[in-house]
């Protein structure tokens, strides 16, 4: 019996567990997905000039399931416009915050866009039924009308107060 295929399969096993970024979340995506883990990463969403989408899940709803498939390849199409996040409610942190920003008000899975200034609220792209593909790229398009993009294409928040969106 050759070794060669199972030392193929050892360093294809190794090379995948090295590749992993810290903090990142849905390990099998293999997206950059900043993963929501208390006031650091709060404090990361909110003071960033980049406009945020932050998918609020939990591993134990079937809608979220259904839905996993169609944010990973949004995230994977409009990383280079946007910046990403998760909030996982089966951990307390992201329970709490959850509840702070009003996520669980409309059900999951939910899809909330942090683009106006500090302490404003998010924008609801997603309240507890899994859009497809398409339904997702509608809501983040009319929700970033008239939002500035940098030279590469990111999308910025607003500085202004009175042009924040009401969650």
């Amino acid at each position: 019996m050759s070794t060669v295929p199972w030392l193929l399969l050892l360093v294809a096993l190794l090379v995948s567990r090295s590749s992993g970024l810290s903090g990142l979340s849905h390990e099998d995506s293999g997206q950059e997905v900043l993963r929501y883990e208390g006031e650091a990463t709060e404090a990361t969403i909110i003071n960033d000039p980049g406009v945020y989408l932050v998918e609020v899940f939990s591993a134990r709803c079937g809608s979220c399931q259904e839905f996993a498939k169609t944010w990973h390849k949004f995230v994977k199409k409009y990383r280079r416009s946007y910046k990403f996040a998760e909030v996982d409610i089966d951990t307390k942190v992201g329970m709490a915050y959850a509840k702070k920003v009003g996520a669980l008000q409309t059900g999951i899975p939910a899809v909330l866009m942090f683009k106006g200034p500090s302490g404003a609220a998010p924008t609801a792209l997603v309240k507890g039924e899994p859009l497809s593909y398409t339904s997702l790229k509608k809501e983040v398009i009319e929700a970033s009308a008239g939002l500035e993009r940098t030279l590469k294409g990111s999308y910025l928040k607003q500085n202004k107060e009175k042009d924040a969106t009401e969650f």
